[in-house]
């Protein structure tokens, strides 16, 4: 996953046909993302990038707890959950990076994932529940999910796929 900006980058300079740096960019960078996801009204948490201090520091006040994250890393690798001033503190004189990490509001409740496939028009999907913390992956355990057969889940689940597929022109 890494790989597909210097991919972009490499074919646009080759001419050779593929993702674009602008299309990997929408899937990669999670404030992109956010842009896109208010663009289409898709519900996200509240958040911006941290350029300095003051922003993880609004939003932590904002909302009592925030996590914080790469833009362009993904398997919960470098995020951070902020619960107090302490945590705060810490993350901004060692880790923060201006412009490098994003800052959001932090949402309690079950993790779930969508796993879909879509080729010609067809999607192959299904919601799934982690059966452990999400940042158990980054810790290098063992990822434990299961198929979630609440309908009221799957219909939102589906419902959300819908949205994010439309919103980000995937077909």
């Amino acid at each position: 996953e890494h790989l597909l900006a210097p991919a972009a980058r490499l074919r646009s300079r080759l001419g050779v046909p593929g993702e674009s740096l602008d299309r990997v960019r929408a899937v990669r960078d999670k404030a992109e993302m956010k842009r896109i996801c208010r663009q289409a009204g898709i519900p996200h948490a509240a958040g911006r990038v941290v350029y300095e201090p003051s922003d993880a520091l609004r939003l932590f006040e904002q909302y009592g707890s925030i996590v914080v994250k790469p833009r362009d890393r993904s398997g919960a690798q470098g995020v951070r959950f902020v619960r107090d001033h302490a945590d705060l503190d810490d993350w901004l004189r060692t880790t923060m990076i201006p412009g490098v990490h994003l800052a959001e509001a932090h949402q309690s409740g079950p993790v779930c994932h969508i796993d879909a496939v879509v080729h010609d028009g067809i999607v192959a999907w299904d919601v799934s529940r982690y059966g452990m913390p999400a940042l158990d992956f980054a810790a290098g355990r063992p990822v434990t999910s299961w198929s979630v057969a609440d309908p009221h889940v799957r219909d939102r689940a589906r419902d959300l796929l819908d949205r994010v597929l439309a919103a980000w022109g995937i077909e």
